[in-house]
């Protein structure tokens, strides 16, 4: 599925590899853990190439730690992205 928001091309490039524990009563190591190796690239036709020598706009409703950025990041540029740009609507901050 394709979207557009204003003119920039928007492509959900990942899956779920696994199912993964709710982050929100996860500590911050915990949370890194779970996200490990949780989101794989896309394997099809279509996106065999989507995201290699790509500067990719990552954008997140909510950032905490940033275990899922971290690893979503880490998962796109071992696809061969040349950069990841995280943008966050809102910053959550953990007392």
């Amino acid at each position: 599925m394709r979207r557009r928001v204003s003119s920039i091309r928007c492509r959900p490039l990942l899956k779920m590899a696994r199912r993964v524990q709710k982050q929100a009563w996860l500590d911050n190591q915990q949370r890194r853990a779970n996200v490990r190796g949780a989101f794989a690239l896309k394997k099809s036709y279509a996106f065999a190439k989507t995201a290699a020598d790509r500067h990719i706009l990552l954008v997140d409703d909510v950032v905490t730690t940033g275990a899922t950025a971290n690893e979503v990041s880490r998962v796109l540029l071992a696809a061969g992205a040349k950069s990841v740009t995280l943008a966050v609507v809102a910053r959550a901050i953990r007392s």
